[in-house]
């Protein structure tokens, strides 16, 4: 069974996707070389990044 979505790939601290990507995909195992069952979808920005680390106003 086991962990099959993840919604975490994405910086904290400033917007952007990190995965270079806004799409949806399956984690590749570079040990093994192989696709895995993992699908990982990227997310832009987080509030934190704003509010914290660039500092602007939440009003």
């Amino acid at each position: 069974m086991g962990i099959t979505n993840d919604y975490s790939m994405g910086y904290s601290s400033h917007p952007g996707f990190r995965a270079g990507t806004c799409t949806p995909f399956y984690f590749f195992n570079l040990k093994t070389d192989e696709k895995t069952n993992l699908k990982i979808t990227p997310f832009a920005v987080m509030d934190v990044g704003f509010i914290d680390y660039l500092k602007c106003s939440t009003t």
